[in-house]
């Protein structure tokens, strides 16, 4: 099983994530898009038994009612959120390869929330309106008219 860790810019945190995450993709929600501060939200969302702090101590800061972050106490950076699925979410951005990109295994593979898009993408993948029917959602997709 795959573990990745990872740890704030002070050093002082880390969290480990282990396996494959549920998900992998962009997020379009506006929870998603102020963690991220951006238009669209590459994301990873992994059950809560495969996320723990490993060093240090994380700082909760509730967001809203569907969202807690977790930073680091001492240096404030966003390591990951809990959502209202249970689900423990962090930014694909926490997982770069030595020359700076997104590891392969992280790649988007779907849009969820898009119904909530601040912008149009023009990609290939598939666009849910909110969630696939496996994360209890109605699996309905946009389709470009």
């Amino acid at each position: 099983m795959a573990t990745e860790t990872v740890t704030c810019k002070c050093g002082e945190t880390s969290v480990e994530f282990k396996g494959d995450p549920a998900f992998c993709g962009y997020c379009h929600c506006l929870d998603c898009r102020s963690a991220g501060l951006s238009v669209i939200h590459h994301g990873l969302a992994y059950p809560g038994d495969q996320v723990s702090v490993t060093k240090g101590t994380t700082l909760e800061c509730k967001q809203r009612e569907t969202r807690t972050d977790f930073n680091c106490s001492k240096c404030g950076q966003y390591l990951f959120n809990n959502n209202k699925f249970g689900l423990k979410c962090t930014s694909a951005l926490h997982f770069v390869d030595a020359d700076g990109k997104i590891k392969e295994r992280f790649a988007p593979k779907i849009h969820i929330q898009y119904g909530e898009r601040a912008v149009d993408v023009d990609d290939a993948l598939p666009k849910f309106l909110d969630f696939p029917a496996s994360f209890g959602g109605t699996d309905k997709q946009y389709t470009k008219e």
